[in-house]
């Protein structure tokens, strides 16, 4: 039985996104410091929280959830955003069925059917079977496990991987971010 919390709506039963948060630093000196030309203006809402180089009257954590809207006055620094976008859900749970006619009304193609959502169906009756599909979603879910690492081995590799040099240029020196040069967002 597999057991979830869910903190927002996935679509089509997908997971939710991570809870968003973020900072806001109202009756802040922000515009004074721009008018200063001051070097220190934060370009991250984690340097607005680390260094708290802006003075001002700090709400954090800011929850997006629970405020979706609020009053901005002027000078009021704010940021925050949302992780990543709600799922999709597991293609294992997916409904053979609904696959099924998915390739019928030629939304996904048959090696999607079979390859991703791991579904056999009668290609003339456009029905799915069942326990064919029981089975490969089984053997699917074996395969993860093999493929599966854990963490430690997954971090180990994934801090080997950079990006390629062209793409770093807005991002900072790799892996710590450190701006590389002045980048100003209004």
């Amino acid at each position: 039985m597999v057991k979830r919390m869910l903190v927002g709506n996935g679509l089509f039963g997908g997971y939710p996104p991570n809870a968003p948060s973020g900072i806001a630093v109202e009756n802040s000196n922000i515009l004074e410091l721009m008018a200063k030309g001051e070097k220190n203006i934060p370009t991250s809402p984690e340097e607005v929280f680390k260094d708290k180089v802006i003075e001002g009257d700090y709400d954090i954590p800011w929850e997006i959830k629970a405020r979706p809207a609020r009053i901005v006055y002027e000078g009021t620094v704010s940021a925050g955003g949302y992780p990543g976008g709600k799922g999709y859900g597991d293609v294992l749970e997916r409904d053979p069925q609904a696959v099924v006619n998915d390739v019928r009304a030629e939304i996904i193609s048959e090696w999607i059917a079979h390859n991703v959502y791991h579904v056999e169906y009668d290609t003339e009756l456009w029905l799915a079977d069942e326990e064919k599909t029981a089975g490969l979603r089984n053997k699917e879910r074996e395969n993860r496990l093999q493929r599966g690492k854990s963490y430690d081995e997954f971090e180990k590799e994934w801090l080997k991987r950079r990006p390629p040099e062209n793409q770093l240029e807005y991002y900072g020196s790799w892996p710590d971010a450190k701006p590389l040069k002045r980048i100003i967002r209004l």
